[in-house]
This record gives structure tokens, C-alpha cells and sequence, in this order.
């Protein structure tokens, strides 16, 4: 038997409906929070507190499936109470590793929900990455993670 993991029970605290796509702006409304979208040169995107609430900023010349699992890696430190990142010189720092690879995990189980998959049987990832929104390459993550191969 195998247990969920932190990352894994806090994503399936944000989940309401089994449908997929993940609505992942109603996620950020239900937890006070708000997304923006502006060119953010290298960075894919972060999570910063604006007027006491969170607020999600993803940069918006990446395609959507990649803002997704942007969105979905922030909400999952937001989650995971790794807090806001900081902020110096307009760059965000780097986060430490361990939360950097939990909010990974999360953003997986958010995207690709093992339950609402296996609904599906067994799945390409190409296939995965269609259904959830989400770049192949998470996809190509999630299938080894569920055994389903590559």
C-alpha cells in the first residue's frame, strides 16, 4: 500500500469537481488570491502578497500549458505554506530546493489528479496532456509516476 504524500493530500484539498481541465482560476478565487499575466523574461512565474492577498504573477508569453503549471507549482507553495517568494533587484530569488521539488509534486497531483485519470484507464501522455491542459513533458512525469510507462 502506498500513502499520499503532503504535496499530494493538499492538492486533493483544492479539488471540487471531477472535471479536467483543473479550473485553476476558481482554485486562486476559493483561496483569496488572484493571477496576472505579464511578460516575465525567464521566469514562468511566482507568488507574491498585493494588498494582503496572494497574488499569482505567470508570464504570459509562455504558452498555456506552461502558465498552467505555473499557476499550479505557485498554488502549491501557497499550500504548502512555503510563503511569498522575495523579491530582489525586480527578480525573484531562488527557493530552496525541498520546496521547490513539493511544489512540483503538487503541482502534478493538482493538474493530473490520479483519481480523475485512472477514470480514464490507461492514457498516453500525449493523451494526459491533452485532457488536463498541461505540457508533455509533466504528462511523460505523471504516466511514469502512475506505472503507465513512457
Amino acid at each position: 500500500m502506498t500513502y499520499p504524500t503532503v504535496a499530494e493530500i493538499a492538492a486533493r484539498k483544492l479539488l471540487d469537481s471531477g472535471n479536467l481541465p483543473v479550473d485553476l482560476a476558481a482554485i486562486c478565487t476559493k483561496q483569496e488570491g488572484d493571477i496576472r499575466y505579464m511578460r516575465l523574461g525567464k521566469y514562468r512565474a511566482f507568488y507574491i502578497y498585493y494588498h494582503s492577498a496572494p497574488l499569482i504573477v505567470v508570464n504570459r508569453s509562455l504558452p498555456v500549458e506552461q502558465q498552467r503549471y505555473g499557476i499550479a507549482r505557485e498554488l502549491g507553495h501557497m499550500m504548502l505554506k512555503h510563503g511569498p517568494v522575495k523579491i530582489v533587484d525586480r527578480k525573484p530569488l531562488p527557493r530552496p530546493r525541498g520546496e521547490v521539488e513539493q511544489a512540483k509534486a503538487f503541482a502534478l497531483d493538482l493538474l493530473m489528479p490520479k483519481k480523475l485519470l485512472h477514470a480514464h484507464g490507461w492514457l498516453t501522455p500525449e493523451r494526459i496532456a491533452e485532457i488536463c491542459a498541461v505540457p508533455v513533458e509533466m504528462a511523460m512525469v505523471k504516466a511514469g509516476l502512475l506505472g503507465w510507462g513512457v
